[in-house]
């Protein structure tokens, strides 16, 4: 995407080694005080993508002075396996908190956003998984995958189950022959009371991560006493979607979530456009 004029960029920061990110500022903030900071995590079915990618809902953020925004490279499949992604994930989350402040970032309020496979290692974040709560303040996630076990028969129309299926080159081999791993890749798995607020946003149509992984989650996020909110896109696919409610939506929960706001996040459905 084109950066706006309001936004200037720091990148290619290095927070581990190897491994770099950027850091996305608006040029005049609204207030003096630290802003808060969304984490963005790019998607690629684990195995592709780079730091550029899934910044359409949080660049227009950042321009309105109120938000900053880190997105981050993480290992991909084809160079390490899981738990790799996570770690690198939490990485930044503490390059956040103890380099943050260097470029006026409030690492008390940090906020995720992850597309597809993004948005599993966000929910991951949010969840805690198995080092436990990250610290982070709220999470999007957008078309993730929640549970990998039960993927493969949630989708037998797509390969989520072989040794060169995304999630077979992300578990070092055949899900099922790596059955406990993948579970413990699962964000359903880890939830517990004491969660961050959530956003799940899901198209109806998704042929790749079908919709019925984020509804479960969003039922067990419930069920935990979780502040939990679902949005179903009618007639949209795997993310990637045009009506710009969608962005609005996220808008509001950051809103809620990170500016301390009276908001209300609607959970009414969506109609993509055609």
């Amino acid at each position: 995407m084109q950066l706006p004029a309001s936004v200037r960029l720091e990148e290619n920061l290095s927070y581990r080694p190897g491994l770099t990110l950027d850091v996305y500022l608006p040029h005049q903030a609204a207030k003096s005080e630290k802003l808060p900071v969304i984490l963005n995590l790019h998607a690629g079915a684990f195995q592709s993508g780079d730091k550029s990618m899934g910044m359409e809902e949080v660049l227009p953020l950042v321009a309105s002075g109120q938000f900053a925004a880190v997105s981050i490279d993480y290992r991909l499949s084809g160079q390490a396996v899981w738990p790799a992604q996570l770690e690198d994930c939490e990485a930044s989350l503490g390059w956040i908190r103890g380099q943050g402040p260097n470029y006026g970032l409030d690492p008390k309020r940090i906020g995720v956003l992850g597309h597809s496979a993004g948005g599993h290692l966000a929910a991951m974040l949010g969840v805690g998984g198995p080092d436990g709560n990250q610290g982070v303040a709220c999470v999007v996630d957008i078309s993730g995958p929640a549970d990998l076990v039960q993927l493969p028969l949630d989708n037998p129309k797509q390969d989520h189950s072989s040794a060169k299926s995304p999630e077979g080159k992300l578990l070092g081999g055949a899900v099922a022959a790596r059955a406990e791993k993948a579970a413990q890749a699962s964000p359903i798995n880890w939830v517990k009371p004491g969660c961050p607020p959530f956003l799940l946003i899901h198209g109806d149509q998704d042929p790749v991560i079908p919709p019925i992984q984020a509804q479960r989650f969003y039922r067990r996020l419930k069920t935990a006493g979780t502040e939990v909110y679902f949005v179903n896109v009618r007639n949209g696919g795997h993310g990637n979607f045009t009506n710009p409610e969608v962005a609005r939506r996220i808008e509001s929960f950051f809103a809620r979530q990170l500016l301390h706001r009276e908001v209300v996040v609607s959970e009414e459905a969506i109609q993509e456009k055609d």
